[in-house]
């Protein structure tokens, strides 16, 4: 039902990076979860891929997702991995497939064409059970992260923002405690 357009970030205009912003505030402000912490308060890894949803009528932004590539350490491995983050719809268009488009463009991207082998995310309450319909499971142990005064757990810090995985290729999931060697996204 969506035309979703892949772009890589570096590419966008500062007209069109302003209209992402805009979003992402408009999508915060109609949510209760932010706080003082999250997501504000979070450094973040910016990504490298946007897939980007238009009202076709009005050519208005009102979807997106972004993905960034990392090698990441899983249990005791390091694994080629995609971090899905940035995901946004506009208030006046959830519940109609928006963000799903977005995110399914991406997991295309990461599985099919950039070799990944998993894809991680960290969920808000809101964005859970999309991300459970399409195939993301929450992780079984703990997400480290780095955070510019020093290392984060995310799973005891933010245990309500799940994060989720997803195997490419119908793999399992590796087991273990996942280490993001950097900032999250």
């Amino acid at each position: 039902m969506w035309t979703v357009d892949l772009r890589r970030r570096a590419e966008l205009s500062p007209d069109e990076l302003a209209e992402q912003r805009d979003l992402g505030l408009r999508a915060w402000a109609a949510s209760e979860e932010p706080d003082a912490r999250y997501p504000f308060g979070i450094t973040w890894a910016p990504p490298i891929w946007l897939a980007l949803v238009r009202d076709p009528a009005t050519s208005r932004l009102i979807g997106r997702a972004g993905l960034l590539e990392r090698r990441i350490r899983w249990g005791d491995r390091e694994v080629p991995a995609g971090g899905l983050s940035s995901v946004s719809t506009d208030p006046d268009y959830r519940g109609q497939g928006v963000a799903s488009a977005a995110v399914q463009r991406l997991m295309t991207l990461l599985c099919d064409e950039l070799g990944a082998q998993v894809g991680l995310l960290i969920a808000s309450q809101m964005g859970r059970p999309v991300y459970a319909r399409l195939g993301w499971q929450v992780l079984g142990g703990a997400l480290r992260c780095e955070q510019p005064d020093g290392p984060l757990v995310w799973t005891d810090a933010f245990p309500d923002k799940a994060a989720m995985a997803f195997a490419c290729g119908g793999r399992p999931l590796p087991s273990g405690d996942v280490d993001l060697q950097g900032l999250p996204w």
